[in-house]
């Protein structure tokens, strides 16, 4: 997994990944909480200094990849502020998910970041499990690898969905669940822990939220138990309102900023 840069898109990448296919805890109505034309805009600090921003775009039209509807989502990340004067991100990633249960079907990323680059699509086939990873080579040219893939698979933005679509009320206090996310040549098992509930200050206002966190493994980035957090919303959207990352190097705090398009108000209940 390719990351280089700021810490703070490490922490955007932990928690795109954090996500389960638990289908007994999925509501009843999973797209209840986010619709199209959904727009999230979170910025990153890194101790006293701004790190970067992340734009997230659900499309309001309904694409077709192999003549099957999709929903259409982007995210946008880039380095601002004292970060940018040390390194140039620049990262884009695009996932095309089935309508039906968010499964994605088609997953582009494109990388800049200084001088490197990387152009690649994945294309999941359910029928044979596999998943078909198109790297660019040159103008015009792909290498192609084919690799085996679980049926529950999730890209790293149709799993950010797919938690969204929790029913975090059924779930017990340190509860944990597993779920299965490819990324680039790999199939990468997630386990993520329910922490319970809490009210939060935000520039929105006192907002209340659910709080999750990733399992890490003993790793010397990373300090203390539990070192990467993320709230999400308690009411009708669950939309990550914030995540921690608590390193050995410092904090990194990811904020959500402005947003658009939401089911209701923050704090509106379900």
């Amino acid at each position: 997994m390719h990351l280089k840069g700021p810490i703070f898109f490490l922490v955007i990448g932990v928690f795109l990944l954090g996500s389960q296919y638990i289908s007994p805890k999925i509501s009843n109505k999973p797209f209840s909480y986010f619709k199209q034309g959904e727009k999230l805009v979170y910025k990153a600090r890194y101790g006293f200094f701004d790190a970067g921003v992340a734009v997230l775009d659900f499309e309001k039209n309904v694409s077709k990849v192999y003549d099957e509807p999709c929903f259409k989502v982007s995210i946008k990340a880039q380095t601002t502020g004292a970060s940018a004067f040390i390194t140039t991100i620049n990262n884009s990633w695009i996932s095309y998910m089935d309508t039906v249960e968010l499964k994605p079907k088609k997953f582009v990323r494109n990388i800049q970041e200084n001088s490197y680059r990387k152009d690649e699509v994945s294309e999941f086939n359910y029928e044979t499990l596999e998943v078909a990873v198109s790297t660019k080579e040159e103008e015009n040219k792909y290498a192609v690898e084919n690799y085996e893939i679980p049926n529950n698979i999730q890209d790293i933005i149709s799993s950010f969905y797919r938690i969204r679509s929790i029913d975090f009320g059924k779930l017990k206090k340190n509860s944990t669940f597993d779920q299965n996310i490819f990324i680039k040549d790999k199939v990468y098992p997630v386990k993520i822990q329910f922490l319970g509930k809490e009210i939060i200050e935000t520039k929105f206002g006192k907002v209340k939220t659910y709080i999750i966190s990733p399992v890490i493994p003993s790793n010397p980035l990373f300090e203390g138990n539990n070192p990467i957090k993320a709230w999400i919303s308690n009411d009708i959207n669950h939309v990550l309102i914030k995540a921690e990352a608590d390193l050995i190097v410092g904090e990194v705090i990811l904020n959500l900023d402005d947003f658009r398009g939401l089911n209701g108000d923050l704090n509106q209940k379900k």
